[in-house]
């Protein structure tokens, strides 16, 4: 089966890449922090597949031991659906920010616009990367970006930047922490953008609250599941 219209480009990614700065890791979160919010809420397809992660595990080897890469958590690797807000600040004004009492009633009406879904197959067939992160490419025949549309399409939703047609599923492998290994890793990537990952089948999703820090897997909280 071909890609849909919905899928993403991955080549133009990976050619802008090429001709962007990179996006330090210590400065990821920096402006989120300043306003004093201290969590995320996002909806995710954690990678939690035993023969996708051992799949990947030698590859992730390789990019771990270039300087000035870190790599991210196995245990937390995931596709990111939507960015559905921040937990509120002491002033709590912006429109991103959102109560607990609100958080409740999203996460009702994200399992009711996505009731139809059937569960959905996703094969993992390149390496590439963004400015920020070198991440694997998950082909799902446009699933995904039907998830991420049918959540921004709720009126209690804020909507963020890299949404929409410039919303490209990925899952993060590692951040870079050095311009220099930026450029390593580039090169790197360039060398292994083939990879051969087993298909896995996706029958869930969930809605998490995450730190606006490293986390690990026993700093998720998972706020609701959603059955496919």
């Amino acid at each position: 089966m071909t890609e849909d219209s919905s899928s993403p480009d991955y080549d133009a990614v990976w050619s802008r890449t090429q001709t962007t700065d990179p996006i330090l890791q210590s400065g990821s979160v920096a402006d989120q922090r300043a306003r004093g919010l201290s969590e995320e809420y996002i909806c995710w397809v954690r990678i939690d597949d035993d023969a996708v992660l051992d799949a990947l595990s030698p590859l992730r080897s390789e990019l771990g031991s270039i300087p000035g890469v870190s790599l991210d958590d196995e245990d937390t690797l995931h596709v990111t659906l939507k960015l559905v807000g921040f937990g509120p600040s002491e002033s709590g004004e912006k429109p991103d920010e959102i109560t607990a009492e609100t958080l409740d009633t999203v996460a009702d009406r994200i399992e009711d616009v996505t009731a139809d879904i059937d569960p959905f197959d996703v094969s993992i067939r390149g390496l590439n990367a963004f400015p920020s992160v070198v991440f694997a490419e998950p082909h799902a025949h446009g699933q995904f970006r039907c998830i991420h549309d049918r959540i921004r399409s709720l009126d209690d939703v804020p909507r963020f930047q890299y949404e929409g047609d410039d919303y490209v599923p990925h899952v993060s492998l590692a951040h870079f922490e050095t311009t220099a290994g930026f450029e390593r890793a580039l090169s790197w990537v360039e060398q292994n953008r083939a990879v051969d990952v087993p298909t896995t089948t996706i029958s869930a999703f969930e809605l998490v609250s995450l730190p606006l820090t490293e986390y690990a897997l026993d700093d998720v909280e998972v706020i609701r599941r959603v059955e496919l």
